[in-house]
């Protein structure tokens, strides 16, 4: 099972410092507020020499089980400006907060928006224009987190390894990867790899794939999963089936 002790949770947070896009950068790329820190500043720094317009945006964000992300409008988490406007290699703060009274058992997820607008000095050309957008992950922390996880079961289907990562605590998972080891016959080795890990919210299930290639689910009789985050990790296992390697 994961878990964290809550005054460790800044330090084993895995995330980069700094969102970088072409030409604009986001500091930080997580945000913690709780009912002691309402509030946090978001740093947009332009890196080219032209001027560029930004829109930010707020939605609160939930998951499927496959990691399709679920957006809706809300009010819940302040922030201002709505509109950005920055010269060439100028910066500006993005001030983000939320009401402590509206802070609940369970953390709140949302995700901040900032989309760099078309350039409205150059004449509109046939040429699709590129909107690059950067999504924030903002969390409202409980007055009690804590932080447990189950892998509920590994399977292998269409010659994938899925590994179904449950939260059962009230505070987000951030699992850094998935290490998918598979056995043949007499228990030896046929191929070990590494599959990219995600966001897990309280309450939600997420099923990780790894695919493997025809000839190592062929060759594999069965696998070992170990899933990794917060410096801890969870074990599974899961036979392999000939009908398990069949491509759908």
């Amino acid at each position: 099972m994961l878990r964290l002790i809550s005054g460790a949770l800044a330090a084993l947070l895995v995330a980069p410092l700094t969102a970088a896009a072409s030409n604009f950068t986001v500091t930080p790329t997580e945000i913690n507020l709780s009912a002691s820190a309402t509030s946090a500043l978001v740093t947009l720094r332009n890196l080219s020499k032209a001027p560029l317009r930004f829109e930010i945006t707020v939605f609160t964000w939930s998951e499927d089980e496959r990691g399709t992300m679920i957006l809706k409008p809300s009010s819940d988490v302040t922030f201002f400006p709505k509109l950005v406007e920055l010269a060439g290699g100028t910066s500006r703060n993005i001030r983000i907060g939320f009401n402590a009274g509206a802070a609940r058992d369970v953390e709140q997820s949302f995700r901040l928006f900032v989309e760099e607008l078309p350039d409205q000095s150059t004449p509109a050309s046939n040429a699709v224009a590129i909107r690059t957008k950067i999504g924030i992950p903002v969390f409202v922390r409980p007055a009690k987190p804590a932080r447990t996880a189950v892998l509920e079961g590994v399977t292998i289907e269409g010659g994938r390894v899925r590994a179904r990562v449950r939260n059962t605590g009230n505070l987000h998972i951030n699992v850094e990867n998935i290490a998918i080891k598979g056995t043949g016959a007499s228990n030896a080795p046929t191929f070990s790899k590494d599959g990219p890990g995600w966001y897990v919210l309280p309450g939600a299930t997420r099923v990780f794939e790894v695919p493997m290639t025809a000839g190592e689910c062929g060759s594999t009789t069965a696998v070992a999963v170990e899933v990794f985050g917060h410096n801890t990790s969870l074990k599974g296992a899961g036979q392999v089936s000939p009908a398990a390697c069949a491509a759908r």
